[in-house]
């Protein structure tokens, strides 16, 4: 065996070696003692650095690492726990058991940091800063003093660490690192979300946003790791990693969701609604993984709460609305609920509903709040009308306030009329108290626009001209909902901005002139061609050096120039007067857009605009597949003569190489076959050789190291064995007579002693055979008389009986003959009815097969002469191939007899060259062929020992050498 392979084996067989973590630990606890707390960590965090650290238990190993969790959190020092963390985990990386015992450490862990955190908290009495972020307090003097303070490293400054803030930072960097640490490791995930819960609680309770902010950037860095590796696996197949997080573990995946639940809610407390909103956007990310999770109602209501609250701090009063219908929903299915939650609830509901925009105009296809729809999972934009009717349901309706379905009732079907009504109502007291309280005063606010915008729509339907102080004077609304003049003359700018009214104002007189058809403001036949003609001369522009002075010219007019109010709409007016210039008929005829307002005129020209847009849209698409088609084609085409082309040159090259490696190979194979002969006849004499030292030492008379084959002849192999077995013989005939007379003398005494009591146990055998067979006849016997008295006893019974039994058969033979064969005969010409009826059956069907047979016969013989022709023409060809390979291997049998008799004639040569043995001399045994059977080697002896007189003695050795005696002695 050589040593590579005693290695292999070595290592194969490796098993753990032993540690004991007692000895380190009363290290660690000595150096302690001594205050050398530093060294003590050092020498606990060698143990993991070690190069066979992978090879320990990890069972052993997880006392001294528990003892270095401990000590690293007593003396505030992190860093040789990390490592050792980091090291443990990179040399259990694949080992489930190593893997379960870090868990097992980083859970306590945790834990120890957690309760620290609460014993700092109980000894300095304090629970953070209301404003708990970090930042808030840092000033340049205090900057400018801690950098000046000189204080030595190892006392610690002491109004930091009386501050709980610094414990909590501390804690929380630690659990930073065991968080990268445990990411992705599914034997550790279940530690990993109990930090993250842990983690959450602690910066939930101390209010610092900042590190909210942090940990949520870190886990969203997870998470979106996470699911690019899920995307990765799904997209290139199942390939599994060992012992990585998958997604596809419903388990797994229902802890993540769960944990972004809790995160928003945590996030909602703060009032952290950017976090919020981002949370809001991994979970709708993360759903798309998976379609069988199904959260639970509660968890839904939840994170529907938290939504609704999210989109009422960005103002998004319509995706408020919506988010707080489907948690009122939700919510009613909750058995605990009492009928004032579901009073509160519904009301706060309906009281979204009616703070959205009623005035909402249709938008671009490319709208990027299209986006938060399909977050929401929504197809489109909900409709407010939609909600109202949701919120109006029996089921909803009969919860809502009374106050609130007062206000619903004046806000419906408004007119001017209503203002009124509207005023008095918001006076009340009822109304007053009502947006007091905490669930309805942030609707406040959009509900003032709504009342107001709905003012102005309705005067400008009602009345063509108004003067300022009127309007005014209407839309001054009680508190809490009134605004100044200056409040209320900007939300009139608003609202035209909006497309709600269009008005002129007149400074003279103070009026505000309406106009209610768009249409008018917007075709201008005059604008039309003016800007026809501008198109045209914009077409006749072709020198460069023009296009840049009327592009510089347009530049400084912008800059210098500042434009008016009305310039802004007046623009928008001039692009969109081109596209309504193709459908005026249509608006001029429609019966809609006569009898609707302002805003519903400007709802139907943004629709025909938007479908006109999205038509050439959807051209412009159409042009680019049809050009990238053609792209395609050209590209495929070009593709098809490169391929062509390189395919050609690669035939050509590919035949240049065959040539080179034919010539190469022919080469090759000259110089092969020299080296080949030359190792035949090296290998040939060294078998030989080693066959002789095998042979000599199987006799066991002189014992040679093969390994030593080049030390040693054949001659000197031949002499050795030779003189071996001549002194064995010798040594064997002198012993010989002492050994027959002695095994002689045995053989006597043995049949003097032995024949006495071989001849008596021999008459005790025969008298108990004698006795065993004598008592068999007389069992036979009794057995025999036992059998014929009971046949004589049952013969002598039935005998009285048999005449009458004979009669009674004849009676019942003759009574029931007549009916037989009448029944027989019956039987009988029904069957041959039927027999009848299948023969002709059978004929016809047999004709029928036989006409089938006879033309599956006839194809088959067609197929068969066919296939014969061409198995003939395959025979042949066959044949000829056949022909070629005998040929050749003719050539190759004369060709290897040549090298065999070659090998013979240097063999005999060799054999000729060796020293004759003298007439006298006993000759040499040659040697077992390789596959010689035993009695083919037995004859090849039996030969051997004519040539020479060899006595009993030596035929007998040379056959129990040879393993023959056996053999001799079945024979």
């Amino acid at each position: 065996m050589s040593a590579a392979q005693r290695n292999n084996g070595a290592r194969q067989t490796r098993h753990q070696p032993t540690f004991n973590a007692d000895n380190v630990l009363i290290i660690a606890d000595d150096l302690l003692n001594l205050g050398l707390h530093e060294d003590a960590l050092d020498a606990l965090g060698e143990i993991l650095n070690q190069k066979n650290a992978k090879y320990l238990d990890p069972k052993s190993v997880a006392p001294v690492v528990s003892r270095l969790i401990t000590l690293s959190i007593q003396f505030k020092t992190s860093s040789v726990l990390n490592e050792g963390l980091k090291k443990l985990k990179h040399n259990y990386f694949n080992n489930a058991d190593g893997l379960k015992v870090l868990s097992d450490l980083i859970q306590s862990y945790v834990n120890e940091l957690s309760s620290y955190l609460e014993e700092q908290e109980a000894r300095l009495g304090e629970i953070g800063s209301e404003d708990a972020d970090e930042n808030e307090n840092v000033t340049p003097f205090s900057i400018m003093y801690a950098a000046s303070k000189k204080v030595d490293a190892t006392e610690g400054n002491a109004s930091e660490e009386e501050h709980i803030g610094s414990f909590v930072t501390m804690v929380l960097e630690r659990m930073h690192f065991l968080l990268n640490l445990t990411f992705n490791k599914s034997p550790l995930d279940a530690v990993y979300m109990q930090t993250c819960y842990r983690v959450f609680s602690i910066i939930t309770k101390q209010k610092n946003k900042n590190q909210f902010r942090r940990f949520s950037d870190l886990l969203r860095g997870h998470i979106n790791d996470l699911m690019y590796f899920h995307k990765g696996k799904v997209e290139k197949g199942n390939h599994k990693i060992a012992f990585t997080t998958d997604l596809n573990d419903a388990e797994v995946y229902q802890r993540l969701a769960d944990f972004k639940y809790f995160m928003l809610r945590q996030a909602v407390k703060l009032s952290l609604w950017h976090e919020a909103y981002k949370v809001i956007e991994d979970i709708h990310n993360f759903a798309e993984i998976s379609n069988s999770y199904r959260p639970k109602a509660i968890a839904l209501a939840s994170y529907y709460e938290c939504v609704a609250k999210t989109f009422l701090a960005a103002g998004n009063h319509l995706m408020n609305a919506y988010a707080l219908t489907k948690f009122f929903a939700l919510y009613q299915t909750n058995p605990n609920a009492t009928e004032e939650d579901f009073k509160k609830y519904a009301s706060v509901n309906f009281l979204a509903c009616l703070a959205t925009s009623e005035f909402e105009l249709p938008k671009s296809i490319n709208d990027p709040s299209n986006s938060l729809y399909k977050m929401m999972g929504l197809n489109e934009k909900p409709n407010r009308q939609q909600l109202l009717e949701s919120v109006l349901a029996e089921n909803v309706y009969k919860y809502v306030s009374s106050d609130i379905k007062e206000l619903y009732e004046v806000l419906n079907n408004f007119n001017v009329e209503s203002i009124s009504s509207l005023k008095n109502l918001l006076q009340t007291e009822r109304i007053q108290t009502l947006f007091k309280s905490e669930e309805y005063k942030d609707y406040l606010i959009p509900l003032r626009d709504q009342f107001i915008n709905k003012i102005f729509v309705a005067i400008s339907s009602s009345q063509e001209s108004i003067s300022i102080a009127d309007i005014f004077e209407a839309a001054s609304l009680p508190k809490p909902f009134d605004l100044d003049n200056f409040d209320i003359f900007n939300a009139l700018i608003q609202a035209a901005a909006d497309d709600y009214i269009f008005f002129n104002l007149d400074e003279e007189s103070e009026t505000i002139n309406f106009i209610n058809d768009p249409y008018k403001l917007i075709y201008n036949p005059k604008a039309s061609e003016e800007e026809e003609d501008e198109d045209d001369e914009d077409m006749e522009i072709v020198d460069d050096d023009d296009a840049a002075d009327i592009v510089e010219d347009a530049e400084e007019e912008i800059i210098n120039e500042v434009p008016e109010l009305e310039e802004p709409q007046q623009q928008s007016i001039k692009r969109t007067s081109k596209v309504l210039t193709y459908f005026t008929e249509d608006f001029i005829t429609s019966e809609q857009y006569a009898k609707g307002s302002y805003f519903d005129r400007v709802k139907l020209i943004r629709e025909k605009i938007f479908a006109s847009e999205k038509r050439d849209i959807e051209n412009e698409l159409k042009g680019i597949e049809i050009a990238k088609g053609m792209a395609k084609e050209y590209s495929a085409m070009k593709a098809q003569q490169k391929a062509e082309n390189e395919a050609l040159q690669r035939e050509i090259r590919r035949q240049q190489e065959k040539e080179a490696k034919e010539n190469l190979k022919k080469e090759e194979a000259e110089r092969k076959e020299e080296e080949k002969k030359k190792k035949e006849e090296i290998a040939m004499n060294e078998q030989i050789l080693k066959d002789a030292i095998y042979k000599m030492n199987a006799k066991g008379l002189v014992i040679v190291d093969p390994k030593d084959l080049k030390k040693h002849t054949f001659e000197e192999i031949s002499t050795m064995d030779m003189k071996a077995s001549l002194k064995d013989d010798k040594e064997f005939e002198e012993k010989l007579p002492t050994i027959f007379s002695r095994a002689d003398y045995l053989y006597r005494a043995q049949l003097e002693v032995e024949e006495p009591k071989l001849k008596e146990s021999l008459e005790v055998m025969k008298k108990e055979q004698d006795a065993r067979y004598e008592e068999v006849v007389r069992k036979l016997t009794e057995q025999a008389m036992e059998r014929h008295t009971k046949a004589v006893a049952l013969h002598d019974l039935l005998a009285p009986n048999f005449n009458d039994y004979l009669s009674m058969k004849n009676a019942l033979i003759e009574s029931r003959k007549e009916v037989f064969l009448k029944e027989r005969q019956e039987k009988i010409d029904a069957l041959k009815k039927k027999l009848f009826i299948e023969k002709v059956e059978a004929l016809k069907k047999q004709e029928e097969q036989e006409a089938i047979e006879r033309a599956a016969i006839e194809e088959a013989e067609r197929k068969a002469k066919e296939q014969e022709e061409a198995k003939k023409q395959a025979r042949e060809r066959l044949l000829a191939a056949k022909e070629e390979r005998r040929k050749l291997e003719e050539a190759n049998r004369l060709e290897a007899e040549r090298k065999l008799r070659a090998l013979e004639e240097q063999e005999k040569a060799a054999k000729q060259q060796t020293a004759a043995p003298a007439k006298n001399e006993k000759p040499v045994l040659p040697p077992r062929e390789p596959g010689q059977t035993d009695e083919d080697r037995e004859k090849q002896l039996n030969e051997y020992f004519k040539s020479y007189k060899f006595s009993f003695k030596e035929k007998m050795e040379i056959k129990k050498a040879e393993n023959l005696t056996a053999l001799s002695k079945k024979k």
